[in-house]
């Protein structure tokens, strides 16, 4: 009984050695596994900081973009809006100059038809005061024209002149009324008229 005792003994040692060996290897393999998942989950974990830092630049530079875009259709409207302004401030103006411009001619016209209409009643009074049906039509060897700068009438040459009255018109003698003026001219008394008569 004692050998089997001392061999169960033994036996019993030696399985003890066994299984400290075999805990010891499922401890390691523990280990390792429990290492392998610590791994695995700082590199899931890393994996996850790095993919939201990724979508957080991602997010930030299409903020940034949008803001860009956004300031960028903000100038080109400012300066589409300033561009019409000032297109809308030329028309206007042109239109005023225009304006201006039509009604400066018209009050121009209707002073000079005025001044003619004026101009025409004194030498119609002229013409039929000397004789003469028009200042364009001659009374025998006589001109309007001419006659007026005989009697020195420097405001009713003035009056046919504006008029339109034929200054080249000769005398029977092959003389123009400035011809004329220029041969009574003495002491510039005919002054007054040879200016008309340019």
């Amino acid at each position: 009984m004692q050998f089997v005792f001392a061999f169960d003994s033994c036996a019993g040692t030696d399985m003890g050695g066994s299984k400290a060996k075999a805990v010891e290897l499922l401890m390691t393999e523990a280990a390792e596994e429990e290492a392998r998942v610590a791994a695995a989950a700082k590199a899931a974990e890393e994996a996850r900081v790095a993919a939201e830092a990724k979508a957080e630049a991602e997010r930030v530079a299409a903020e940034a973009k949008a803001a860009q875009e956004a300031q960028l259709a903000a100038e080109a409207k400012a300066a589409e809006e300033e561009r019409l302004r000032l297109e809308s401030e030329k028309k206007v103006a042109e239109e005023k100059a225009l304006a201006e411009k039509v009604a400066k001619e018209a009050a121009e016209k209707a002073a000079k038809d005025e001044a003619d209409r004026k101009a025409g009643e004194q030498v119609a009074e002229w013409c039929k005061k000397n004789g003469f049906k028009d200042m364009s039509t001659q009374k025998g060897s006589k001109i309007p024209l001419h006659v007026a700068v005989t009697k020195k009438d420097a405001e009713m040459v003035g009056f046919m002149v504006q008029l339109g009255v034929d200054k080249g018109v000769k005398t029977s003698k092959g003389q123009t009324a400035t011809d004329l003026a220029t041969k009574l001219n003495k002491g510039g008394s005919m002054d007054a008229i040879l200016a008309s008569l340019k």
